[in-house]
């Protein structure tokens, strides 16, 4: 009798680690090894900001992007882009209409690398752009079209982590 319960309670105990295990390890795959993407914008109608990556000087793809819906008169959105690793390139399409919005901030983070927050100042403004302007609370952006972009290589340095304290 004694040595069934220590069978089953050794059967939990095992069973409990398992699971422990099999958490950790997908909160690693899907949440600690993604960049985490805090957004402030303003808009003036909803729309869509998207981001675009790149690796190796590949052309920007459709399948390699992330969005989100934003929406007036909300200004804070978060978001998850994948792993920076190997990302040379950035194309940020902060609205989808004729008009004006207001990007006050784009910080990107991710465990074991630098912050990557966006310099207002030296942006390479293309498609449908037709004034950016650097204001002390952010970068005033007026679109002539649908698809206004911008382009920015990102600077990705690796910091210091541990990635046991932050996973367990």
């Amino acid at each position: 009798m004694f040595d069934q319960k220590i069978f089953i309670y050794s059967g939990i105990t095992w069973f409990t680690g398992f699971v422990c295990l099999l958490g950790c390890f997908y909160y690693y795959f899907f949440f600690y090894n993604r960049a985490f993407v805090e957004l402030e914008i303003e808009v003036e109608q909803k729309s869509k900001f998207k981001i675009y990556w790149t690796e190796d000087n590949q052309p920007f793809s459709e399948k390699k992007q992330v969005s989100t819906r934003v929406i007036p008169p909300k200004s804070q959105y978060n978001f998850y882009l994948r792993d920076l690793d190997n990302i040379k390139k950035l194309r940020i399409d902060p609205i989808q209409y004729i008009g004006k919005a207001k990007l006050k901030n784009l910080l990107i983070s991710q465990p074991g690398y630098e912050p990557i927050s966006i310099d207002f100042e030296n942006l390479d403004t293309t498609n449908d752009i037709v004034e950016s302007t650097v204001v002390p609370d952010g970068l005033i952006i007026k679109s002539t079209g649908v698809d206004p972009y911008f382009i920015i290589n990102p600077i990705i340095k690796k910091g210091l982590n541990n990635w046991f304290l932050e996973i367990c």
